[in-house]
C-alpha cells in the first residue's frame, strides 16, 4: 500500500475557507441587542456562504428591485412585476451564474450583472474565482402577486 503524506488541517486554516457571512443590522456594541440582530440575519436568510480562502468575498451583494421600488434581498420574497430587476455585485471580478429554480438563466464574467427575470422563482448566485468555487448566495423569492 503506498504511503501518502497526511496534512492536518489546522482550525486556523479551516476557519480561512468557507464563511458564512451574514448581512445584518448595523451592530451597535450592545451583545443582546447584536446577538438578536446577528439570529434575526440568519433566519431570514440574509446571508451568503463563501470560499473565503479562494479570495474574499467582503463586499458580495444579491439584491433585487421591484417596478414599485421595493428591494428584496437574499432569503425575503418579493411580489413579481415586470420591470424586476434582480442585481448581482462582487468584489472582484469572478463567473458570475444566476439560477432560476435550479436552471442557470444568466451568467457573466466580472464584477456585476443585472437581469430582468421573466416571471416569478427562486433566484440564487454561484460566482466562481478563477475556476474554484468562491461564493453561494442564498435565494431571492419572486412570488405572484397575492389575490
Amino acid at each position: 500500500m503506498p504511503l501518502v503524506a497526511w496534512r492536518w488541517l489546522s482550525c486556523e486554516r479551516m476557519f480561512r475557507t468557507v464563511r458564512t457571512h451574514v448581512r445584518s443590522k448595523v451592530l451597535t456594541g450592545d451583545m443582546e441587542s447584536d446577538k438578536r440582530s446577528i439570529r434575526e440575519a440568519i433566519e431570514e436568510g440574509r446571508c451568503h456562504m463563501a470560499n473565503d480562502q479562494v479570495h474574499d468575498s467582503t463586499g458580495f451583494a444579491f439584491w433585487g428591485e421591484t417596478q414599485a421600488g421595493q428591494l428584496v434581498s437574499m432569503g425575503e420574497e418579493g411580489v413579481y412585476t415586470g420591470g424586476t430587476v434582480l442585481h448581482v455585485s462582487c468584489p472582484a471580478p469572478g463567473a458570475i451564474r444566476l439560477l432560476r429554480d435550479g436552471t442557470e438563466v444568466a451568467a457573466t464574467k466580472g464584477e456585476a450583472l443585472r437581469y430582468e427575470p421573466p416571471g416569478v422563482g427562486v433566484y440564487r448566485v454561484e460566482v466562481r474565482w478563477n475556476i474554484r468555487p468562491w461564493i453561494f448566495s442564498n435565494p431571492i423569492y419572486l412570488r405572484c402577486r397575492e389575490g
